[in-house]
């Protein structure tokens, strides 16, 4: 794959995609991985170990932490994803952003999927 030099706001420099798009001030961590058509708005932070795939897009002002690229699906297609919002790791699943607790209580012992889920939280907070 073809690669180009992104220069960070801070001066560091990183290697991406040649093919990506970056705004020009989105900070990308090294250690980041950034897909080959994936699009990254402007004053987007990225931080290590976030994996950005295929088409992904970030709109500005976006942090994605080291947790983000950490993700399940339950068996009804509903995607859980573990990410980071002012360095506190948060669930988001469909339009729910919910603390650990949060999202226990809500997938507590009466919902449908409680088992399941409560697997997943389980699997997405280790």
């Amino acid at each position: 794959m073809e690669m180009k030099i992104h220069t960070n706001p801070d001066g560091s420099t990183i290697s991406v995609p040649a093919s990506a798009v970056i705004g020009k001030e989105a900070h990308i961590a090294e250690g980041a991985s950034i897909g080959k058509v994936a699009i990254i708005s402007e004053r987007v932070v990225i931080r290590r170990g976030a994996d950005i795939r295929k088409e992904a897009t970030i709109e500005e002002w976006a942090v994605i932490g080291e947790w983000a690229r950490r993700h399940a699906v339950r068996s009804d297609g509903y995607v859980f994803t573990v990410g980071e919002r002012d360095g506190k790791k948060r669930i988001f699943a469909g339009c729910r952003d919910f603390s650990e607790a949060q999202a226990r209580e809500h997938w507590g012992i009466n919902h449908k999927h409680h088992a399941e889920t409560t697997a997943i939280l389980d699997f997405l907070f280790r």
